[in-house]
């Protein structure tokens, strides 16, 4: 029996991605559309994080939303990748 609780989708969902245990192929990325469900300033250059527009870019390896951070700010212009295991796979995939 399912868990108490959980409709029939979220059973699914859950029995989904425990068995789907592999990650996403480089064609399965790019076909999934990263803004999907993210809120878009009127010109589309900043998304809407914790309530502030900020602006955004798409990492090359995972294509996944970045959010500026201060962290960021000097460096803005040369950020690629969302994190230091993203950005050694793109190194080991080059």
């Amino acid at each position: 029996k399912g868990a108490v609780g959980m409709c029939t989708v979220q059973k699914d969902y859950m029995q989904g991605r425990r068995k789907a245990g592999k990650p996403l192929t480089s064609s399965e990325q790019a076909e999934r559309d990263p803004l999907q469900g993210k809120v878009l300033d009127s010109s589309g250059k900043k998304v809407l994080d914790r309530g502030i527009f900020k602006e955004f870019k798409i990492c090359r390896q995972c294509n996944q939303v970045m959010v500026w951070r201060k962290a960021w700010e000097r460096c803005w212009d040369g950020v690629q990748f969302c994190s230091d295991k993203c950005r050694a796979e793109g190194k080991r995939a080059a």
